[in-house]
């Protein structure tokens, strides 16, 4: 191997580093993602035992929270998309959020699939490089 080569193949193991940074960033989104989902499974089963009546706390924006007192705990307001709110009982929020676990947990091995795809691909290059600056040092 040459220099110029060396540098290709240098070139070619930071961009499969940035691909896998990127990787990376997305399966902590995802994990994010499942930690919100599986918190609104639990806060649904709370809901479900709770008494009406039941003073609780309502959040506005991420750390804002009003009193609220529980009128109805058997149907729910959920946000599809586009400022579109429908009413579902707790059997289908439920369906749906676990629709969306499933989603994310399968994208979640896609993305560690293709870190491992990339990685294999990284290594022999990453050894190839160590190999051609162990041989530069003994010229």
């Amino acid at each position: 191997m040459n220099n110029e080569e060396a540098q290709e193949k240098y070139v070619e193991l930071q961009m499969l580093d940035a691909q896998i940074k990127e990787l990376q960033s997305q399966a902590e989104a995802f994990e994010s993602k499942t930690r919100e989902v599986a918190q609104s499974l639990m806060a649904l089963d709370e809901l479900k035992e709770a008494s009406l009546g039941s003073q609780l706390l309502a959040p506005i924006s991420p750390g804002i929270f009003v009193k609220a007192e529980l009128k109805d705990n058997s149907e729910f307001l959920m946000n599809v998309g586009s400022g579109i709110v429908v009413n579902k009982d707790l059997a289908g929020v439920k369906r749906l959020l676990t629709e969306q676990l499933v989603k994310v947990d399968r994208l979640k091995e896609q993305v560690a699939d293709q870190v491992n795809k990339l990685a294999a691909k990284a290594i022999p290059l990453q050894q190839e490089l160590n190999t051609f600056i162990e041989t530069q040092k003994d010229v």
